[in-house]
């Protein structure tokens, strides 16, 4: 992660500039992220977190008063981290069909880069089901991601999709990303990530000309 967004994590996180209570709070979340990941979701306590970085349960308990907002500050650290992945290669990319595959790329990229995090972010979404809290910031999520695709959708010079079929078809594309990585993380149904990629793409595109 380059300088530049380690400054814009920062912000995105705790809404102000980087001070050391801030860059703290980043090492608590980096350590929360090894517990769930390691251990699984019910393993996260302040009192797991405080032994993997030699300190007391208070000084967690100082930084993230509540489990679910360490929780939370886990998830949005891992989002900007997958978002910072996607956006750059969509920055970069011209067609459409380029910004798609950047789409792709770059949710497969950061599940490559970070796999650590795949379990966390994938517990976050089971969790947001009996959680409203956890279920307003799941939509949130998701609604950016399903915004960017549909954006490409109809872009000018893009596939020829209108607004009404932008809409449900961005769902289902985001749908199959995420559904490709939770098949690939939890069976033995494949091989690795290049032919989650491979498959994705074919199966993606495929539906993109029969929308069109």
């Amino acid at each position: 992660m380059s300088d530049q967004s380690s400054d814009l994590l920062v912000k995105y996180l705790f809404d102000f500039r980087a001070n050391r209570g801030d860059l703290t709070k980043i090492k608590i979340i980096k350590a929360a992220i090894d517990v769930i990941a390691h251990h699984g979701p019910n393993a996260l306590s302040f009192e797991a977190v405080a032994k993997k970085l030699k300190t007391t349960r208070s000084h967690i308990a100082y930084h993230f008063p509540e489990k679910d907002e360490l929780l939370l500050g886990c998830v949005k650290y891992i989002i900007f981290t997958a978002q910072d992945q996607t956006v750059s290669l969509v920055e970069k990319a011209k067609r459409w069909q380029e910004r798609i595959e950047a789409v792709i790329d770059g949710a497969l990229n950061w599940a490559q880069k970070y796999e650590e995090q795949v379990p966390v972010l994938l517990g976050f979404f089971l969790q947001s089901i009996s959680n409203s809290k956890l279920r307003d910031i799941n939509t949130e999520i998701r609604l950016t991601g399903f915004e960017r695709i549909a954006a490409i959708l109809t872009s000018p010079g893009g596939p020829g999709i209108d607004e009404n079929e932008a809409q449900p078809l961005a769902r289902a594309i985001q749908g199959m990303i995420t559904s490709a990585l939770l098949e690939h993380f939890s069976t033995n149904t494949t091989k690795n990530l290049t032919e989650v990629r491979r498959h994705l793409k074919r199966h993606i595109f495929s539906l993109i000309q029969g929308s069109a």
